[in-house]
């Protein structure tokens, strides 16, 4: 994970700029200490092939192969953790550069802070989580995790406090000391940079020799006692006649330029020194900087070679990688598995051949031996001679003996070879009527299938037509009830007239009735009224009729609306019906597919395992047949050996005779 290194000597550590950073320097006595942080992100990584080698001859089971895979996500969680934090490091570090700031800045730069500590809470989580999986996952060569931040980077940069600011009170008048004073604060930026950019050097240099070590605590040493010279309180002269007197303290981030300081401090004898040793400091960080520089650019070539040299392997892994289906690879290779075994048959059959008519020779050799050995035990003549010949025939003995249990050895292991071969072939002809059930039950499955979906599909069409029948059947009523609606509307004006004229007769009834009260007119309207109630009675019959048809018809809507209300809950009903039964089917259909795969991929497995027994066997097979083969010409070579030696001592006559 992350490397710190220990300390060579005690610590010595000062507060810089009321506790804005913290930095650990070398003073006079040697004491120096270097909190060390792995910022590996500009370093090369190794190549991404296997990026983590396991240890020794080790390898991953499953558990641990998934906390390898969890281990390397959370590396990819620690880098973007890591920008997040350094996105959020910039943004305090860009506002608490700037000289000036307002309200809304000093509240973004305590929400920063409070966000960058949540953030690094997240960091260290992260990280105690990766020691875990380092520890108790798969054993393997880990490399280092850079790291944005650390406890003593934080400590030693600004952005880390929590501290505020200081309010200084300010009087009036003092905007020219205010301005000078401003107008220092670029140069002391500076020097906040070089010593931030030294602190991150220190960060990141993990192996360092004497002399590197050496010239950073001069660096140190010189920035620390160039910061003491101006953060100290100048000698008490008197202003210059130009510039008002200061009336209150200058504020703790602007300093006093350099320009200010020639006039203002006659007394400080060691302003010479402290630029002499600014720049040595700088000349020093010059080389620094371009040895890091020639450093980086050594590390991208390599990196490069590195790349160009696993592009290829990568290429060749890639093209051997696919590996073709087991099942493609049975079924093409069927034919010429067959064709095989027909050979070894043929060959088998030859070789057996071949052994019985050498089994035969050999035996007619004996026989030509013993009768041999018979006639040579019958001879008179004695001598020295005849004792090679005897010898001679003993050696020839034991080579026969040897001979026969050889061949007796021969024979067992081909007895045992073609019963292996039965058994072979006995359970490749059971696998094979196995591959072939299957497929035979596959097929079904598929016809099962087929014939199910063709069922579905007419139940389907069934309910379209019945819906269809149900709409065309109930297609009339809108129109119906469209007529019947035009009828009452005409009604309903129809009685709106007879209303209109039966209030002009009422008037005209009234008028009459005044006109027969008055003593004034006597003539006679009695006709006239019995006319007038006649047409009365006629409209209140009309209206009576007219207000019974409306009824009628209010009456067949309210039924024609019923019938439809029942078509419609019925027609859902049978809808949500038909779903349920397509749902259930489809449920019953995926659970027989998802079984039928299950078996398929079983079958794929005993058969891949059948075809790899059956090669290894026919490899063993070849084998043997290829020592048999090695061992019957041995065989033969030695018969016709023993056919010289006996060709030989068969002629008495070609023996010199010995004294």
């Amino acid at each position: 994970m992350t490397s710190e290194q220990d300390p060579e000597k005690n610590l010595a550590s000062e507060n810089l700029d009321e506790g804005e950073y913290e930095f650990i320097y070398g003073t006079e006595d040697g004491v120096y200490s270097q909190s060390e942080t792995t910022h590996m992100g500009e370093e090369a990584e190794e190549a991404t092939e296997d990026i983590f080698s396991h240890l020794g001859e080790s390898s991953d089971d499953p558990e641990q192969k998934r906390r390898y895979m969890e281990y390397l996500s959370l590396i990819k969680e620690i880098e973007c953790q890591n920008q997040m934090v350094d996105d959020i490091k910039a943004q305090i570090v860009e506002l608490c550069a700037k000289p000036c700031k307002t309200k809304c800045e000093l509240k973004d730069i305590k929400r920063l802070r409070v966000c960058m500590e949540q953030e690094i809470i997240k960091l260290r989580c992260l990280m105690t989580k990766a020691m875990e999986l380092q520890n108790f996952g798969s054993r393997r060569r880990y490399h280092e995790i850079p790291l944005a931040t650390t406890i003593d980077e934080d400590n030693m940069t600004p952005y880390a406090g929590t501290q505020q600011p200081q309010q200084t009170t300010w009087k009036g008048g003092e905007s020219s000391e205010t301005d000078r004073c401003a107008s220092a604060e670029p140069k002391e930026c500076k020097d906040e940079k070089a010593l931030r950019c030294l602190c991150k050097a220190l960060g990141k240099m993990k192996i360092c020799c004497p002399e590197d070590k050496k010239l950073i605590q001069e660096i140190a040493g010189v920035l620390m006692g160039h910061k003491k010279k101006k953060s100290a309180p100048p000698c008490p002269q008197p202003c210059p006649p130009s510039l008002p007197p200061c009336r209150g303290p200058c504020p703790p981030f602007a300093k006093p330029s350099r320009k200010s300081k020639k006039p203002t401090q006659p007394c400080s004898s060691d302003s010479m020194p402290g630029a002499d040793s600014l720049e040595r400091l700088k000349q020093k960080i010059t080389c620094m900087q371009s040895s890091v520089c020639q450093l980086k650019q050594e590390i991208y070539r390599r990196e490069r070679e590195k790349q160009q040299v696993c592009e290829p392997e990568e290429e060749k892994e890639d093209v051997c990688s696919e590996e073709p289906d087991p099942i493609q690879f049975c079924l093409s290779k069927r034919t010429t598995k067959a064709d095989e075994m027909a050979k070894l048959r043929e060959n088998y059959l030859h070789l057996l051949a071949e052994f019985s008519k050498k089994d035969c020779q050999l035996k007619e050799m004996e026989k030509r031996l013993k009768g041999f050995c018979g006639s040579c035990n019958h001879n008179n003549g004695q001598g020295e001679g005849q004792n090679t010949d005897q010898s001679e025939l003993i050696v020839l003995r034991q080579r026969v003996a040897d001979l026969k249990e050889e061949q007796t050895e021969f024979k067992c292991l081909m007895k045992e070879q073609s019963q292996q071969l039965e058994d072979y072939r006995n359970k490749y002809l059971v696998a094979q009527q196995k591959v072939e059930e299957q497929s035979v039950t596959l097929d079904k499955l598929n016809m099962n299938n087929k014939r199910i979906e063709k069922q579905i599909n007419t139940e389907v069409k069934e309910i379209r037509a019945k819906f269809q029948e149900k709409l065309n059947e109930l297609l009339h009523f809108p129109k119906l009830l469209e007529n019947e609606q035009l009828k009452l509307a005409q009604a309903c004006k129809e009685k709106e007239d007879l209303q209109g004229k039966l209030m002009l007769i009422c008037k005209e009834l009234k008028a009459l009735k005044a006109q027969t009260e008055s003593p004034k007119d006597e003539t006679d309207c009695r006709p006239q009224l019995m006319k007038c109630q006649l047409e009365l009675e006629q409209c209140k019959a009309r209206l009576e009729e007219m207000e019974r048809q409306r009824d009628l018809f209010c009456e067949k809507l309210k039924a024609t609306q019923d019938d439809l209300d029942t078509l419609r809950s019925e027609s859902a009903k049978i809808i949500a019906r038909t779903k349920e039964r397509a749902e259930a089917m489809k449920c019953q259909m995926q659970e027989q597919i998802d079984r039928l795969e299950k078996e398929l991929a079983q079958c794929r497995a005993t058969a891949c395992l059948s075809v790899s027994d059956r090669e290894a066997v026919i490899r063993e097979m070849q084998g043997q047949l290829n020592t048999l083969s090695y061992s019957f010409d041995a065989a033969q070579k030695q018969i016709k050996t023993l056919r010289n030696h006996i060709a030989y001592v068969s002629n008495e006559n070609c023996f010199p005779v010995k004294c």
